[in-house]
């Protein structure tokens, strides 16, 4: 350890130098690349009245995933109201009108900011 540290004060920041210590160099992180689009598994009724659990696929690199809700038909115009955000690759979305037909998508947000939403499913509370 203490002869890492004296190639490192040593090169003064030459990455050349460095790479030529024989020392293990740690990994450079790269510039933010685009978010990835989440794929959604499904919604599911709870069993709640009003409930619905979704779940999608996760995405490297994300900071937080952004979820989306309609009651018109998606492929008629995007109309999605934005009902949540978290960091986990769930939600329980909570105050719906049983048997309703309700689109829901979601999508990653990360350094370079949202990605593209993912391709809706369709849910029914109990």
């Amino acid at each position: 350890r203490m002869l890492a540290d004296y190639a490192r004060q040593m090169a003064q920041g030459n990455v050349t130098i460095l790479e030529s210590s024989g020392f293990e160099l740690a990994r450079r992180s790269g510039p933010p690349q685009p978010m990835g689009t989440p794929f959604m598994k499904g919604a599911r009724m709870t069993g709640r009245h009003g409930e619905v659990e979704l779940r999608w696929s996760g995405v490297a690199n994300r900071r937080t995933y952004q979820v989306y809700m309609t009651d018109t038909d998606p492929t008629e115009g995007e109309r999605w109201t934005l009902i949540g955000i978290t960091g986990k690759i769930t939600h329980q979305v909570t105050g719906l009108e049983p048997y309703k037909a309700y689109w829901f998508c979601v999508s990653a947000v990360g350094a370079l900011g949202e990605g593209a939403k993912s391709d809706p499913v369709l849910g029914r509370a109990a």
